[in-house]
């Protein structure tokens, strides 16, 4: 009786310990990109579910990762500099998502140009044609 104990308990603690193990997704990358397919610098990114809440900002070429990610769904946002928001939108975190890549859309006539980020500035033309410059606290 007392053996058949010991391997029930053992078999429920490597069963549950394996069950823990794969519910975390060790690294998940993101890339946000506008319609050309260029990474949007500094996009603000919240991901959340019931348990967590998450807020990060892309790096200069668009990219993020986030560690030990819990696999299940969540709701994302998305906010960029010259593009419309992206508000509590459905994901689904799964051990092999390799990158998962946001397309956002540009706010047409806002922004002519190209956005340029240089020196720790991004700089871009406004729809008047005034050119705006604004302080990065990003370094390359």
């Amino acid at each position: 009786m007392v053996q058949i104990c010991r391997i029930a308990c053992v078999f429920w603690v490597l069963t549950t310990t394996s069950c823990i193990a794969q519910q975390f997704v060790p690294e998940q990358k993101l890339k946000i990109i506008n319609e050309q397919k260029i990474g949007l610098p500094e996009a603000t990114i919240k991901i959340s579910n019931e348990d967590t809440t998450i807020t990060l900002k892309t790096d200069l070429d668009g990219n993020l990762s986030i560690a030990n990610l819990k696999v299940g769904n969540y709701q994302i946002s998305v906010f960029a500099i010259g593009c419309f928001n992206l508000t509590n939108y459905p994901i689904k975190i799964r051990r092999k998502n390799p990158m998962i890549a946001i397309e956002m859309k540009q706010i047409e006539g806002l922004i002519s140009g190209p956005i340029e980020w240089s020196g720790g500035w991004v700089t871009f033309e406004d729809r008047k044609g005034k050119i705006i410059s604004i302080k990065s606290k990003m370094k390359k």
